[in-house]
């Protein structure tokens, strides 16, 4: 179920300082028990018209300001999935996942005094193994200051297959910190991480 609502109530969403991140995981599991299983997310209008795929240009035309300044844009169709994924343990595990104002970085996930940068990779539209390591090492240059910068690669299986190859016959598995995620209907499945905190090992391998 989708809840719009441009309500930003305190005991509705998990925070961090005062950003609203999303919606409680109290919620979320209430509503999965009384519903047989069934997810739950709270959008307001403009971000739901974007994971439509409604123009940003028009959906932002339905933006009303939160005054918290901070928004999670799920447009694009990879990142919700790899967002529920990162937060599955947040009732479990001690840490905090913030969307960032960086461009270059998707999330950041704050735990034992740590700032981990997380990129978002769309691995249907890799380019050659040579521009890719050209890339994430550009990408490194422009992300500072941080204890880590992790690369999600997120995408169907062969996708991914095709990947991990790259990966393997380059060596950038010992250059770089990554995670591979294989994305279906029903499941996201990692396949490969080696990023360096436990915290997201134990993330990955719990859902």
């Amino acid at each position: 179920m989708i809840f719009v609502t441009e309500e930003t109530k305190g005991d509705w969403f998990h925070r961090f300082g005062e950003h609203r991140l999303f919606p409680r995981y109290e919620l979320i599991e209430e509503y999965s028990g009384v519903s047989g299983g069934c997810s739950f997310d709270i959008f307001n209008l403009s971000s739901l018209l974007k994971n439509m795929g409604i123009d940003e240009a028009v959906a932002d035309e339905f933006l009303i300001p939160s005054g918290d300044g901070l928004t999670i844009n799920f447009s694009d169709p990879l990142r919700f999935p790899v967002y529920r994924k990162l937060i599955s343990q947040m009732g479990n595990l001690n840490y905090d996942l913030a969307s960032s104002n960086d461009k270059n970085v998707d999330y950041i996930l704050y735990v034992d005094g740590s700032r981990i940068a997380l990129v978002i990779i769309d691995a249907s539209v890799l380019p050659s193994a040579t521009i890719l390591g050209s890339y994430l090492s550009n990408a490194i240059d422009n992300i500072v200051q941080y204890d880590e910068v992790v690369f999600i690669f997120a995408g169907r299986d062969e996708e991914i297959a095709s990947l991990t190859k790259i990966i393997s016959r380059t060596q950038l598995h010992s250059s770089f910190s990554f995670i591979l995620m294989v994305l279906s209907e029903s499941e996201v499945r990692v396949v490969a991480n080696n990023s360096q905190h436990s915290i997201l090992h134990i993330i990955c391998n719990l859902y």
